[in-house]
């Protein structure tokens, strides 16, 4: 585990946190109820790069 943090250095570690915190801020935020589900929904899919890698991959709009 040691090596990973090593291999990334400091702004990767700095990323993930950040990138944590920010989740956690999310669910928290949903939970007591600032935000409703189908906002936090679209902010999910915005985040979430591999479901849109996916999308594009079905619909073919690679480039060939």
């Amino acid at each position: 585990m040691v090596d990973f943090f090593k291999s990334i250095g400091i702004v990767g570690f700095w990323f993930f946190l950040i990138k944590g915190l920010l989740w956690i801020v999310l669910f928290v935020a949903l939970y007591f109820g600032l935000i409703d589900k189908q906002k936090f929904k679209n902010i999910k899919a915005k985040l979430n790069f591999f479901g849109r890698l996916r999308q594009w991959v079905k619909r073919g709009d690679r480039k060939k």
